[in-house]
């Protein structure tokens, strides 16, 4: 098993299938039910999953009211599983939960890297990575840049 660290561009280009919002439902219930006592108020779970020919994806953010969020993001590769209730490997979803766990039990203190880490779970390599984001601010900075790129090209 190679455990490398990989690049944002290097998991985008093995996934080509974003999974239907139905499918990901099942998890984002159990992910509520699971973790219901540790979610302070307004705060909910939004999945999204892709799947490549060999390579899955899950994305589990953590959203709050203040357009803020937790992003936690998992990848592997490999053969999916064919009888899996869910499209995702069900390593690739138990070790997703784990990462929210410790998360929850370290009183959000316990965090993934931010680049994609390896990690070998259970003889699976999962990669994990997760972000805070301010929703809000980065989109009020993409647009500021936007401007700013507009402005220097009609300088020109």
């Amino acid at each position: 098993m190679t455990l490398k660290i990989m690049s944002e561009q290097e998991v985008d280009a093995r996934l080509v299938e974003p999974l239907p919002a139905d499918q990901m439902a099942p998890l984002a219930r159990v992910l509520h039910e699971q973790f219901a006592t540790n979610l302070r108020t307004g705060e909910f779970f939004q999945l999204a999953g892709k799947l490549g020919p060999s390579a899955s994806y899950l994305k589990v953010e953590l959203l709050q009211p203040e357009d803020s969020g937790t992003v936690f993001e998992f990848f592997t590769t490999g053969e999916r599983e064919k009888a899996s209730v869910l499209p995702l490997p069900e390593a690739l979803v138990d070790f997703a939960g784990y990462a929210l766990g410790e998360f929850f039990r370290s009183e959000r203190e316990a965090h993934l890297p931010i680049d994609y880490t390896p990690f070998d779970w259970l003889g699976t390599n999962v990669h994990g990575r997760e972000n805070f984001h301010r929703f809000n601010l980065e989109r009020e900075a993409d647009a500021w840049l936007a401007g700013a790129r507009g402005a220097d090209i009609d300088d020109t």
